[in-house]
């Protein structure tokens, strides 16, 4: 199907073949030297073919009158060297999608070459300054937002809702700077080792359920949490209980909070997330959670909190590296099955294997 432009292989357009007609669509050729038969599968209408010539025709007509419609509406088409042919791994609206993975039933999805590299180099410039004008600020947000929507959103959160909150002061302190520069440089990172993300099949599985509870008493003295899982595919039922450590309560009581229930109720679905992130991989998880403030955070991935920062970003990567989709959801406080794991009584959990928490991703080096 010529384009008018000449008759070379890069100025021709092929139309492909009806798949019922493939049993006509072999080529047997002798190969002269060494004297054997070799057979090809033709998967294109190929020139001398009965009624190819008026199967180019139609298929040109076809095209030129879709064309015409399209303009019509007020569509532009693509022309010249922007109309590329079909392919496997194409750009589109800032972002790489690639098919090449489309025979496992995924499709992967990242941003553009270059596109965080440009990033970066404003971050960076920020960071060697030690400062960042409003102007910077919201041209970083708008660009990490665009970057991280393709992907992993959660982990660009933190640093544009700083970035929204502190776009009204025009002399922010060194600390709030340093909190904004920490978090658009942990948005990067994130996103940088990411990797692209799989979009796979929708899946008929039923998600993992987890849920959570915290416990803080004689006035932030005994400080507990606990959680559970059930896979109903599987029929995995895990549960765990634990004092908080010791150092964390410490740093959440900092500027003389005495009450720091809401970090309890943080910490155990971030333990959660650790204790059994190869279980959740890819899966899709329910997290029940009885305390709203805590749920908001995790929907919101911010907390005016500053000591809830650091658990909100080891959350979010996480969430990047186990490619799981989490959904927060409310479960009335008694009808929380946690509740006693999170008061460290376990009775009641006969039909559930007891684990240990992971800890390792949460607690500052030498702790």
């Amino acid at each position: 199907m010529g384009n008018g432009q000449g008759a070379g292989p890069e100025s021709c357009l092929q139309a492909a073949r009806d798949l019922k007609d493939g049993w006509v669509s072999i080529v047997a050729v002798l190969n002269p030297d060494s004297g054997e038969v070799s057979y090809f599968e033709a998967v294109a209408l190929p020139f001398g073919a009965v009624s190819a010539v008026t199967g180019f025709n139609r298929a040109e007509s076809a095209r030129e009158i879709a064309e015409e419609v399209l303009g019509s509406l007020g569509w532009k088409i693509a022309q010249g060297a922007k109309a590329l042919p079909f392919d496997r791994v194409f750009n589109m609206l800032g972002a790489t999608i690639s098919f090449e993975r489309a025979a496992k039933r995924d499709v992967l999805v990242k941003n553009k070459p270059g596109r965080l590299e440009a990033i970066e180099e404003v971050v960076m410039q920020c960071v060697s300054e030690r400062r960042c004008d409003r102007k910077r600020m919201l041209s970083i947000k708008g660009k990490l937002l665009f970057a991280a929507g393709h992907v992993f959103g959660r982990c660009a959160q933190l640093a544009t809702q700083l970035i929204s909150h502190q776009g009204n002061d025009r002399h922010p302190g060194r600390e709030h700077v340093d909190d904004l520069l920490n978090a658009l440089r942990f948005a990067l990172e994130t996103l940088k080792s990411g990797g692209p993300r799989c979009v796979g099949a929708w899946s008929q599985q039923p998600p993992v359920l987890i849920f959570t509870d915290g416990a803080c008493e004689q006035e932030g003295n005994l400080v507990t949490h606990g959680a559970l899982l059930f896979d109903p595919v599987t029929g995995r039922k895990e549960v765990f209980g634990d004092h908080v450590p010791k150092c964390l309560v410490e740093r959440w009581k900092g500027g003389g909070k005495k009450q720091v229930i809401f970090f309890a109720e943080i910490f155990p679905v971030v333990v959660a997330k650790a204790t059994w992130k190869d279980v959740v991989q890819g899966s899709r998880v329910l997290f029940f959670l009885d305390n709203e403030g805590a749920r908001f955070t995790f929907i919101r991935s911010y907390s005016a909190q500053v000591n809830a920062t650091d658990l909100l970003m080891i959350s979010a990567r996480l969430d990047v590296q186990s490619r799981a989709l989490g959904w927060y959801s409310r479960v009335p406080s008694k009808s929380n099955p946690t509740d006693a794991a999170s008061r460290l009584e376990f009775e009641s959990y006969a039909d559930c294997k007891r684990v240990d928490p992971s800890y390792e991703a949460l607690l500052p080096e030498g702790k």
